[in-house]
């Protein structure tokens, strides 16, 4: 995932080293570590193949650690940190 953000790319669920019904509890572990040392989320890098949109659990999370911000749509939500990721990780290369 982070050469992918480094890259600039975003990735499929399918790409993750991980199987299908443990994406959703990983990718929010993932998320919480991200947070918690100051990083933004990179979980949002990853999405579905078919919509290449992240999850549902993607958005209700970003607003539960305040990512969100008040009245922000959710698409503008995962460009933003989409955006993020990828210039953090950039300037982590």
């Amino acid at each position: 995932m982070i050469q992918a953000a480094r890259e600039g790319r975003i990735i499929n669920y399918s790409d993750l080293a991980t199987s299908r019904g443990v994406y959703g509890r990983y990718l929010g572990q993932l998320s919480n570590e991200e947070f918690d040392a100051g990083r933004p989320p990179i979980s949002a890098i990853v999405v579905g193949k078919d919509n290449q949109r992240p999850g549902d659990g993607f958005y209700p999370y970003m607003h539960e650690i305040g990512f969100a911000e008040p009245g922000e749509k959710d698409e503008d939500v995962w460009e933003r940190a989409v955006l993020a990721v990828h210039e953090y990780w950039r300037s982590q290369a």
